[in-house]
């Protein structure tokens, strides 16, 4: 089961027995400040944590948690979902959602919604 703990700005990932909701951490990882919900790409290989203090959204390897890269979006991010080659998030402000000007990681062309993940 993964868990995005908060208070602790984690991610973790636990293990559950067949009978009971309760298990043994499997490993964590600080990410961001105040991480909120988690998706996980459709081949497992990536972990989505919407990062509702960094504005944007973390992405980590799913089998280690290292950090892969960060998606700016320039307003705080609630949810996150993903769908095939893209993801989907919910944001709470009228920011355009685009990164921010100076984001030299946006490698797309400013104004397109489209985002390397």
């Amino acid at each position: 089961m993964w868990l995005s703990n908060r208070a602790r700005d984690e991610v973790q990932l636990w293990s559950l027995s067949q009978a009971r909701l309760d298990g043994d951490l499997v490993r964590s990882a600080k990410v961001g400040q105040n991480p909120q919900s988690l998706a996980l790409s459709s081949d497992e290989s990536k972990l989505y944590v919407a990062d509702l203090g960094e504005l944007g959204v973390q992405v980590l390897d799913a089998s280690t948690l290292a950090p892969s890269s960060f998606v700016m979006l320039n307003a705080p991010v609630f949810d996150v979902a993903a769908m095939g080659d893209h993801i989907a998030v919910a944001t709470l402000n009228d920011t355009s959602g685009l990164p921010c000007e100076d984001d030299s990681d946006y490698v797309g062309t400013q104004g397109d919604g489209v985002f390397p993940i």
